[in-house]
């Protein structure tokens, strides 16, 4: 049983990072010519799942399961 909470932990923390990441990607590439997710929905995914990924792996660190 001990693998399985540690795959999905892992699982999370590895899902986390990426939408964290992706935040920033979106972030640094705000200004590009090419980027079309300029949708105030789409924005708005996207930096609330980062954010709200960002609160999680924090809380994940502070208090670890």
């Amino acid at each position: 049983m001990a693998t399985y909470a540690y795959a999905n932990t892992l699982l999370y923390s590895v899902v986390d990072v990426f939408l964290i990441s992706h935040t920033v990607i979106h972030c640094c590439f705000r200004k590009n010519a090419n980027n079309g997710f300029t949708s105030f929905f789409s924005k708005a995914i996207i930096n609330a799942l980062g954010a709200l990924a960002a609160v999680h792996l924090f809380i994940k660190l502070l208090i670890p399961s």
